[in-house]
């Protein structure tokens, strides 16, 4: 896994130099919807990304996610590359990687509130036109406490400027 990173990064860096002179870059904005396990209870999340794509390849994006479920308040905060492989000119495969700060306030002087960083990753595939995107997408979340690791499914309906 260590080794993964590093070699994904370098490929994505080989392929935005390739393909910086085929087309131009582009800003986006995302809502998101998601639907993520944790160790058996379910949580739904809403959320706002922005990102900029350089090429048809490669995007860095960034994602404000909130949730409140069973009296906890969900926090997220993400910065993501994400690789995109092109099937037709209106599907693409999305792929990314990124790092996740988490904070679950309880609401309570129960339980401690709780807070993270980790690494995530999603694959997905994505509907588009030259403005629109609809993309759905598998998460993955490695959260430290291996009580909160979670996967989930989620739901982005994008637009290009």
């Amino acid at each position: 896994m260590n080794k993964l990173i590093p070699s994904l990064l370098a490929v994505a860096l080989i392929s935005t130099s390739a393909n910086a002179t085929e087309s131009e870059g582009s800003v986006y904005v995302k809502a998101d919807m998601q639907k993520l396990e944790f160790n058996g209870y379910s949580l739904d999340v809403q959320g706002i990304t922005g990102g900029y794509q350089f090429n048809e390849n490669i995007a860095l994006q960034a994602s404000y996610l909130i949730g409140d479920e069973y009296g906890v308040d969900y926090t997220a905060m993400k910065l993501d590359l994400v690789g995109i492989a092109p099937l037709n000119e209106n599907v693409a495969l999305v792929g990314e990687i990124g790092l996740s700060t988490y904070e679950e306030d309880y609401n309570n002087k129960y339980y401690k509130n709780y807070t993270d960083t980790a690494i995530h990753t999603g694959v997905g595939i994505m509907f588009h036109t030259e403005q629109v995107s609809l993309t759905f997408a598998y998460h993955s979340y490695a959260l430290n406490d291996a009580e909160i690791a979670g996967t989930g499914f989620g739901v982005s309906l994008g637009f290009k400027f």
